[in-house]
């Protein structure tokens, strides 16, 4: 099976959901930093010379950025494509009569531009031993608002920087002091199950609106939510539940990372 884009888009507009959201994505993302600020496995040199090349000339952010209390107020030339939006002609109407500018790429896709747009929430680095894509492991849970597209307000975004812009084929990306698309990680074997039990879990007690994909649209989400809505109808109650699912899932984070270090490791011996 070859690497995958792990893909989600949605809006959250309840602030009571999206704050207990935070608490939990917070601890999934603190897991994930002192896995990373720990010793790491040694690698082939082959994945570290790759993990190098990829991470060269781009600065990338603090490995956890978190705009839960405070949030982040993108300013200068802001682009984004239409992905964040579940209804994109919507948009691209509410667009022209609020007088956004439409841009048009070199392969005659539709981009936004703005002058300032506000996101709130937190993204962080998805912890891999393998280094094997240093710019694409970025879990991003932040909700932008903006004050002349009512249609943007509680999406989902994943917020690129100045430098990291240079990456994209897009000279007008590439000009850009943000680009804004819709949360995306990049996979290959490693935690890519696991992936479709958090975002399901996301979206039966958080997220409603929360579309994803891997490999296929809402992958696995009809056996999650059947198994989920049983433990519920027997009685069990659902705050408690939820909790207990969380904390499964990030044992199962744990449990993957130990098992891929210990196999990165070997490798290298």
């Amino acid at each position: 099976m070859s690497s995958v884009i792990l893909s989600w888009s949605g809006h959250g507009n309840e602030l009571d959901r999206r704050q207990e959201l935070y608490f939990h994505l917070a601890e999934l993302a603190e897991r994930s930093r002192l896995r990373a600020a720990a010793d790491q496995p040694n690698r082939l040199s082959f994945l570290e010379t790759l993990a190098q090349q990829r991470r060269e000339g781009v600065s990338t952010p603090p490995f956890v950025r978190d705009h839960t209390i405070e949030s982040l107020e993108l300013t200068g030339r802001i682009v984004m494509d239409f992905s964040p939006f579940t209804d994109e002609e919507a948009a691209r109407q509410t667009a022209q009569t609020a007088g956004v500018t439409l841009l048009t790429n070199d392969e005659g896709h539709k981009l936004l531009q703005f002058e300032r747009l506000t996101v709130e929430g937190l993204d962080f680095d998805l912890y891999d031993p393998r280094g094997l894509y240093p710019h694409e492991n970025r879990a991003s849970f932040l909700f932008a608002r903006s004050g002349t597209m009512p249609h943007l307000d509680g999406a989902l975004v994943h917020v690129v920087g100045r430098e990291s812009c240079q990456l994209y084929d897009s000279e007008l990306v590439r000009d850009a002091d943000w680009y804004i698309t819709k949360p995306h990680i990049h996979l290959r074997y490693y935690l890519e199950d696991w992936s479709d039990l958090l975002l399901a879990w996301i979206k039966y007690f958080f997220l409603p609106e929360l579309d994803y994909h891997r490999y296929e649209h809402l992958s696995r989400w009809d056996d999650f939510r059947e198994a989920f809505d049983m433990q519920i109808a027997r009685g069990v109650d659902r705050d408690d539940f939820q909790q207990k699912m969380f904390a499964m899932i990030l044992n199962d984070f744990e449990r993957e990372a130990d098992q891929w270090c210990t196999t990165v490791g070997s490798m290298a011996l």
